[in-house]
């Protein structure tokens, strides 16, 4: 009955706002006059940069303000009553987020070659207010799933930006972009946010998820050559999803019997500081980089530690587990050219990483008290990645495909660490982008579909899609209409989330 008197007021609902419209508009050719106003009024909406921006930059000449207002909501399409993954665990909310951030950014000039730069950023996911649920409950566990709150999330970038001779400098908390290509293959100086999303190897803010860090970036340049020197006293670890969150793993499974101690991070000491190099190199149509970087893990390692006895209600035993940040060295290639093939302009970039000493947990070790090993081995692995990128019918469709490969040198079948079950882990990422010339580009449609074939023991590892529809309201509003959903082997790298599957609006006000 209640699914009856909802369908009957949707129609009567419906029938109302068309005999509504139908008066506002005596002919069609009124109401295309309408739309057209419309748009015309909506290209100069900008009340905030009209009456608040544009008269305090002129009045401080030195100084330019500019910002933005953003709306990023998903709302699951399974309902909210599934228990998914393979714990089981309860999915009882709708809104997987309905994130609001408002960024103010500010450049203040102290001289023709000097400025100061800084970017505050203020979030709130509205998700945590909006609906009740016992299942999402991030906000308990850490304040930041709900709202910005901490000095160093609000003040997100503040540097000195500055020119001498032939040097650039950089100075202060800032985020620094190596790779060009979706996966992070060489993107690696920044730690990655990746709270309120499922793994992935694409992200179209990656400008938001990068964790700034307080560093020295110099960058000496001469004819088509430069070297750069990044010297990082800040460290900061990833962050993955909170429990409680929408997106926490939930396949994920943690022994009863574990303990977990405090994370051992590296000190402030200067031994313990990161040091990057990067030499790059243009020679036509081709660009050559050359990267070492010596740093720490950005996700720590568990080692087992020892046994303790603990009360009978605890379980009398916990083995104890602390995660450690170990030193990596990483070496990385990146080659980019653009060539006309097949009467199409391409455009293909490859990256690769080689990375020494990394930790990954293994599951054959001894676990007898008198015996007890610290359940971990170390490898080096090679991560790949090749983009290509290519164009049709004039520009109006754009397409991508890139391929990526990690390989692990000196495998061991029991590496329990996540995406860690292969010896070579490959996978691919196509996307296609279509404009509509006859809306003058403002109407776009863009289609991603990512896929693991091997990174668990798995039949089917899933892929995760996204479908978006873009419409570019003005020059200071865009909006982004999408449906995401994840198909695949429960126990897959997307497989898991296949009650996750989604609709989302976003809206970002630029002023």
């Amino acid at each position: 009955m209640k699914k009856q008197f909802k369908k009957k007021r949707l129609f009567v609902s419906f029938v109302l706002c068309f005999l509504f419209f139908s008066a506002q508009f005596a002919s069609a050719s009124d109401f295309f006059e309408f739309l057209g106003k419309l748009d015309a009024g909506m290209s100069e909406f900008n009340p905030i940069g009209h009456y608040l921006i544009d008269p305090i930059n002129e009045s401080v000449p030195r100084l330019h303000l500019k910002g933005a207002v953003r709306l990023d909501s998903t709302f699951n399409v399974h309902g909210d009553d599934n228990s998914v993954g393979v714990g089981k665990i309860k999915k009882d909310w709708r809104a997987q987020k309905i994130e609001w951030l408002f960024e103010l950014e500010a450049h203040y000039r102290l001289s023709d070659n000097w400025k100061l730069v800084g970017i505050t950023n203020f979030l709130y996911d509205s998700a945590y207010d909006w609906q009740h649920s016992r299942g999402l409950y991030a906000d308990d566990v850490d304040t930041t799933s709900h709202y910005y709150h901490r000095g160093e999330q609000i003040l997100r970038e503040f540097y000195l930006q500055g020119f001498w001779g032939n040097f650039d400098f950089y100075l202060g908390k800032q985020q620094v972009v190596w790779g060009k290509m979706e996966g992070r293959v060489l993107d690696i100086v920044n730690p990655f946010d990746s709270r309120e999303y499922p793994p992935s190897e694409w992200q179209a803010d990656y400008e938001y998820r990068r964790i700034p860090l307080w560093m020295a970036n110099i960058t000496y340049n001469w004819s088509d050559y430069s070297l750069q020197l990044l010297w990082i006293p800040d460290f900061e670890e990833n962050y993955g999803p909170t429990p409680g969150a929408a997106y926490f793993p939930p396949f994920i499974n943690i022994p009863s019997v574990a303990s977990f101690t405090n994370s051992d991070k590296p000190s402030t000491s200067f031994k313990d500081h990161e040091w990057a190099l990067r030499f790059n190199m243009e020679k036509g149509n081709w660009e050559f980089s050359l990267v070492y970087f010596y740093t720490w893990s950005d996700s720590p390692t568990n080692f087992r530690r020892r046994f303790k006895l603990v009360s009978p209600r605890s379980g009398f035993v916990k083995l104890e587990l602390e995660p450690k940040h170990t030193r990596l060295h990483q070496f990385g290639a990146m080659a980019e050219t653009s060539f006309y093939w097949l009467d199409n302009h391409w455009a293909v970039s490859n990256e690769v990483v080689y990375t020494t000493n990394r930790y990954y947990s293994v599951d054959d070790e001894s676990l007898l008290p008198w015996k007890l090993e610290d359940g971990v081995k170390k490898r080096d692995e090679i991560f790949f990645g090749s983009r290509w990128m290519t164009s049709f019918f004039g520009g109006e469709l754009n397409a991508i495909f890139q391929p990526l490969a990690k390989y692990i040198i000196g495998f061991n079948r029991h590496f329990s660490s996540p995406g860690t079950n292969q010896k070579l882990l490959y996978g691919a990422l196509g996307v296609l982008s279509k404009s509509y010339e006859f809306t003058g580009d403002r109407l776009n449609t863009t289609y991603y579909v990512l896929g693991f074939f091997n990174a668990h023991p798995s039949e089917n590892e899933g892929v995760r899609q996204l479908f978006e529809v873009r419409w570019k309201v003005s020059d200071y509003i865009r909006t982004i209409l999408y449906y995401e959903w994840f198909n695949g082997d429960y126990m897959g790298v997307y497989g898991g989330y296949d009650k996750y599957d989604n609709v989302g609006l976003y809206i970002r006000y630029e002023f």
